[in-house]
């Protein structure tokens, strides 16, 4: 069974571009959290790939056993398969190993090292940092060894592969290859992992071990075919669901293969997607993905509810093409028909899973995440592939209510410190899920600027001196439109080789008494306001600094 020359799985591909534009600029907190669910999702989907291998070979070590004329050979290089591969997954797990080492606070390796930074998951202390992996991967040559061990791997197992059927055959890893820029050759490490944060370093390493066991599968399928496995009976087949890309961004398509993996070669199944019939479903597995074969005889009702798109196959492979219209989990599911040798069919289901994210970045400025006490702060709070109204805020003090449009909300805090704001989603069956929060500064608004005619003092003109009706409490360059009103002042009025005279002020307006002593004023008088108060809108009282005035 050679695999048809179909588009390479380059899942690795889209995440090195968006890599690629995150090292410019800072990467956020909301950023590395993504990277973190990207790599546990592809450690699971690895001990899952894992399980699938070892059930491929003990189907090999039973072939052998039944008939060892017949599946030698097949077996010797199937046996040669899983030992590469095995030593380029533990290549990729110390590499791993030791940059989570040195990426985490307390200097252990494995699970140990991630621990919540605050983000509601577990990630490495040092998710953001640049250096480590360049230090590792480029400084110390690992990444060298792993090109060298990639390569010989994919060299190795393509010479496994008949001859005739190498140039149609592919592999999820790829052979690693130095880059040729402008500047000349670029090492592969370098182009892979130069200045890249840690989170995505470790997720980078994890998609490689993903295509390691995505192509030990598909090598141990394709020497299980050729001695006859598609001769197995019926029962023991599963359909296969191969994605190009379990992530991607917005205003990508989403490629997927979906075949069972011991198909006949006489004849191409029919593959449909729509909506499965639950009642027929019977599950094979704790994911809840793939289920029993069902049985129908000719003419008989197919486990589908309705049909949306059949597929179109060949040798055996339906390529699976939709473009999404939006963001967040997707899901997808259908059947795989096959027609018995006896009469009738056998449809193998599936479900799957991927998830769509946005194009670009999100960059969020730390140190200007400010509320200020007595005033409305506008908020505006989502979550990538949930709608508005499924998100919901609430802050640890203060209040938080909903505002004018979808998403915006208007926090109102109450004392300086901190306040976290905090955001959960209601999933799809329900149920409430927190998905992390935000830390802000509380500040108290900062004080106004005594103002008469608009100076905060110094020379002004007689005539517009004497124009002033009051004194007002400015508050400059802040971009919220909130009002302090003077509550109370000193007025000390200077002529030359005269007493001081003073008058107490209240309120903005000027009473007569200070309006008498203003409209005495002349060149080179001046006069001071003194003991200045001004309410604000969080209601405390502030005193303000003194300004004077010298008249010309």
């Amino acid at each position: 069974m050679a695999l048809p020359k179909e588009p390479r799985q380059q899942m690795i591909n889209m995440m090195y571009l968006v890599l690629i534009a995150l090292l410019a600029m800072n990467v956020s907190a909301d950023i590395l959290k993504a990277f973190r669910l990207v790599q546990v999702s592809l450690d699971k989907s690895n001990n899952a790939a894992l399980l699938k291998a070892d059930d491929l070979w003990a189907k090999m070590e039973l072939q052998y056993k039944n008939d060892p004329v017949k599946a030698k050979d097949f077996h010797s290089k199937a046996k040669n398969v899983r030992k590469n591969c095995k030593e380029l997954v533990d290549l990729i797990v110390e590499v791993k190993s030791t940059i989570e080492k040195k990426g985490s606070k307390d200097q252990v390796s494995g699970k140990a090292a991630y621990t919540d930074q605050g983000h509601g998951v577990p990630e490495l202390a040092q998710a953001s940092n640049q250096e480590i992996g360049s230090e590792i991967l480029i400084f110390r040559k690992q990444g060298d060894r792993l090109r060298d061990k990639i390569n010989a791997t994919v060299e190795s197992l393509m010479f496994i592969v008949d001859e005739k059927e190498r140039e149609s055959f592919t592999f999820a890893l790829e052979r690693a290859e130095d880059v040729q820029t402008s500047d000349g050759k670029k090492n592969w490490a370098a182009d892979k992992f130069e200045s890249m944060p840690l989170a995505a370093v470790v997720t980078m390493l994890s998609k490689f071990e993903a295509d390691v066991r995505a192509t030990e599968i598909d090598m141990l399928s394709y020497l299980l075919s050729k001695i006859g496995v598609d001769d197995i009976a019926f029962d023991v087949l599963e359909s296969q669901v191969i994605p190009q890309s379990s992530y991607i961004t917005l205003g990508e398509d989403y490629k997927a293969q979906i075949f069972v993996s011991a198909y006949s070669s006489t004849q191409d199944p029919l593959i449909l997607i729509g909506k499965l019939d639950e009642s027929k479903l019977t599950p094979t597995d704790s994911s809840g993905t793939m289920f029993e074969a069902i049985v129908v005889p000719e003419g008989g009702e197919t486990p589908m509810l309705s049909v949306t798109d059949t597929l179109k196959v060949k040798n055996g492979k339906g390529i699976f093409k939709v473009s999404p219209n939006g963001i967040g989990p997707q899901e997808y599911e259908g059947v795989i028909r096959l027609r018995k040798p006896t009469g009738g069919f056998k449809f193998f289901p599936f479900k799957a899973e991927y998830a769509v994210g946005k194009g670009g970045v999100v960059v969020s400025p730390d140190k200007m995440n400010v509320l200020y006490i007595g005033v409305d702060n506008p908020i505006s709070i989502s979550v990538p592939g949930f709608a508005p109204d499924k998100v919901k805020g609430s802050i640890t003090q203060g209040s938080l209510r909903a505002g004018g449009k979808k998403g915006s909300y208007v926090a109102k805090v109450t004392r300086p410190g901190d306040a976290n704001i905090l955001v959960s989603v209601i999933t799809p069956d329900g149920k409430s899920k927190q998905m992390g929060k935000a830390p802000f500064r509380v500040k108290r608004v900062p004080d106004p600027t005594a103002k008469v005619g608009g100076q905060s003092g110094g020379n002004i003109k007689t005539a517009k001196f004497k124009a002033q009706r009051g004194i007002i409490a400015d508050l400059e360059n802040f971009d919220f439109d909130i009002r302090f009103r003077i509550v109370s002042y000193e007025l000390i009025y200077r002529a030359p080789r005269q007493d001081l005279i003073t008058a107490q002020g209240k309120g903005q307006s000027f009473d007569q008494r200070a309006l008498n002593l203003i409209k005495r004023a002349k060149p080179g008088d001046s006069f001071v306001f003194n003991s200045i108060r001004a309410k604000g809108p969080d209601g405390t009282t502030r005193k303000l600094p003194a300004i004077s005035f010298e008249l010309k």
